[in-house]
């Protein structure tokens, strides 16, 4: 399998990546950098591999969890938001005390809205409803 684009008369666009061994191997070398990731590389990374229901394995989840919270307070309410979807696509139900910090940090995260902010806010009502 690999990249497929279907180019018609509307210029639609069909991307289905699927995973072989290599391309796995690829996501098992940035395991080794997970512990640098700032919020958005962390929450991009995963939403991107959610788009394309590719489930890591545990040492990545593990790494990815560990890293997440220490950095929630950093996230903004998109991305918080971005990261539960992902989490919710696929299939991971996070440790209790992950948990716990992550909606508290949603919470939070919501207290503050603005005009700017209320799509955001509204992902985040939504993620947590």
């Amino acid at each position: 399998m690999g990249l497929k684009i279907k180019l018609g008369a509307a210029m639609h666009t069909d991307f289905s990546i699927g995973f072989d061994k290599r391309r796995h191997s690829h996501l098992s070398d940035l395991t080794l950098y997970v512990h640098r990731f700032q919020p958005t590389q962390l929450w991009g990374v995963l939403w991107g591999l959610a788009r394309m229901a590719h489930a890591p394995d545990g040492p990545w989840m593990d790494r990815f969890f560990a890293r997440s919270q220490q950095l929630l307070r950093d996230f903004t309410p998109e991305g918080l938001a971005h990261m539960g979807w992902a989490l919710a696509s696929l299939g991971y139900v996070p440790e209790k005390l992950w948990l716990r910090a992550f909606c508290g940090m949603c919470a939070y995260k919501m207290r503050w809205v603005n005009d700017v902010m209320q799509s955001q806010t509204m992902d985040l009502a939504c993620l947590l409803g």
